[in-house]
């Protein structure tokens, strides 16, 4: 019943329509159960990595043209490629209609958060991809939810501390306005 409420406040987001970007990409935001506990899974991006190296992401990169069709294809792909999840396997809510203006004066990129359920997760079952990723861990919901774990400095993206790893940057903001626009306005928890 969640993931309906989850799938139909995705379809009630006003759509934003915005200029062409040369650089497109894509992150999924994975809901998932952890023992019954509904969760988000995370990825800590390796160290050896020339962008962004150790710090907390979503599955997510840029879009191949050759490869994918849609933006959606592109996280899902990535997704298979760094933590070895099968993206049939994944049920697509919806899109997260985010500030692409906002959005790009973070990264310099047009991002597209997708929003997807992965089911039941066991950690054993992920397989990251080691060039690309460190680790992978998961947090409850009900820990995103709670505001003595977020920071919001002025002038910056916020900062969410409630996790293994601080997150802040793009995936923060994307998780903040997950919380904002879809769970809170919706009432969903």
């Amino acid at each position: 019943k969640s993931l309906e409420m989850l799938r139909k406040a995705l379809n009630r987001m006003p759509r934003q329509v915005t200029k062409a970007h040369r650089q497109r990409a894509s992150v999924v935001l994975p809901l998932c159960n952890v023992n019954g506990v509904p969760s988000i899974l995370f990825e800590k991006r390796a160290l050896e990595l020339r962008k962004h190296p150790g710090e907390v992401c979503f599955p997510g990169g840029m879009v191949s043209e050759g490869d994918d069709h849609t933006i959606v294809d592109t996280c899902l792909r990535e997704m298979c490629e760094e933590v070895g999840l099968n993206e049939q396997k994944t049920k697509v809510l919806g899109i997260l209609r985010c500030n692409w203006g906002e959005i790009t004066g973070i990264t310099g990129i047009a991002v597209t958060p997708v929003v997807g359920f992965v089911g039941k997760l066991e950690h054993d079952s992920l397989r990251p991809n080691g060039d690309e990723v460190s680790e992978c861990f998961t947090v409850p919901i009900a820990d995103i939810l709670n505001p003595e774990h977020w920071m919001h400095p002025a002038d910056s993206p916020p900062i969410f501390t409630g996790a293994p790893y601080v997150i802040w940057g793009l995936t923060a903001y994307i998780l903040d306005r997950f919380i904002q626009d879809v769970l809170a306005r919706f009432k969903i928890s």
